[in-house]
């Protein structure tokens, strides 16, 4: 009877000597254990929660980057197989340029995670498609500053270097924009904005940017500041206007022709 008891006795030892070595291991590699288990879809949420606790920080064009203050992913679908995932969501962003140039955006966002050595993690930015927006407000509001408009014996019109910096830089070239439909997509400039870049001492100042994401295309809201001097007389003001974003099929993202 001794015997037996004593037979029970180790092989409950033995029970909780292996529950202590699953403790112990779990909680020595429980982070990575946890991810494999859970799979792709958790890695990736710990990486939008991430990033919303500290802050996005996406670069639209060479030394110009947007510090985004307020980030939040929301509506979060993600299709994933082995080795790539698709994460369709909506985005609410707040940040700055400079510390002095708003940015807000809301809406839909559409990113690629790769699996990296086990790790998921975004192909590119965790905002593209509001990177690639912004790109395109970020080049117009250049080309308002850099550019100037010229009136030919012809009747036509060309935009031109107007400045030395201008020369060289991708606004380097003139360009005619009559009959040619693919300017517009290297230079983000509107009918509207004829007047003003014949305009002498110009300086164009954007204040804000207020981004409304779709599938199909992005409304923005500008606050600018725009002053010159017209046979007219000097002007100094502040306005706003609206501007519309579209998605090229080869993926790029350009100013439509008309403003709404």
């Amino acid at each position: 009877m001794a015997d037996s008891r004593e037979v029970e006795i180790q092989k409950m030892m033995g029970l909780l000597l292996a529950g202590a070595v699953v403790v112990v291991m779990a909680s020595a590699f429980g982070a990575r254990f946890l991810g494999h288990a859970a799979g792709s879809e958790t890695e990736i949420l710990t990486v939008l929660k991430t990033a919303e606790k500290k802050g996005l920080d996406l670069e639209i064009a060479p030394g110009v980057h947007v510090l985004g203050e307020n980030v939040n992913f929301q509506r979060i679908q993600i299709t994933a197989d082995e080795n790539v995932a698709h994460v369709n969501c909506t985005l609410d962003f707040t940040g700055k340029i400079d510390r002095a140039l708003t940015v807000s955006s809301l809406g839909y966002e559409d990113i690629r995670f790769v699996n990296r050595s086990g790790d998921w993690v975004p192909e590119s930015t965790l905002a593209p498609r509001l990177v690639k927006a912004l790109a395109v407000l970020h080049r117009r509001s250049r080309a308002l500053n850099e550019l100037r408009l010229i009136d030919l014996p012809d009747g036509g019109i060309e935009l031109m270097p107007a400045t030395a910096s201008a020369r060289d830089t991708d606004f380097s070239k003139s360009v005619s924009l009559e009959n040619n439909p693919d300017a517009g997509l290297h230079w983000p400039i509107l009918p509207s904005d004829f007047s003003f870049l014949r305009a002498a001492g110009r300086d164009h100042r954007v204040l804000a940017w207020y981004l409304r994401s779709e599938r199909e295309d992005i409304a923005v809201t500008e606050d600018f500041r725009e002053i010159g001097s017209t046979p007219e007389g000097p002007f100094d003001q502040k306005a706003s206007r609206t501007l519309r974003i579209l998605k090229a099929e080869t993926g790029d993202f350009f100013l439509d022709g008309e403003p709404f």
